[in-house]
């Protein structure tokens, strides 16, 4: 596996930061999670931020992390 396409998804909390494999992990963490998430984004194995995410909430009530590029 090349380590410069290695990413992780991270969450950051008020008392610090959780990382994720993938975004479909996160979202499925912080359903199950009592605290409210500050910001989410995705990180290469160098620390380079690759993309940001918005954290949103679906009609039926589940957490969302949206690219923000994506988001139009």
């Amino acid at each position: 596996m090349r380590r410069d396409v290695v990413t992780e998804v991270l969450v950051q909390f008020d008392d610090g930061v959780e990382n994720f494999a993938t975004r479909f992990e996160a979202e499925r963490f912080l359903d199950a999670c009592d605290e409210e998430p500050r910001a989410a984004w995705l990180e290469d194995a160098q620390g380079r931020v690759r993309a940001r995410y918005r954290i949103t909430r679906t009609p039926e009530g589940r957490i969302a992390l949206i690219d923000e590029d994506d988001a139009g």
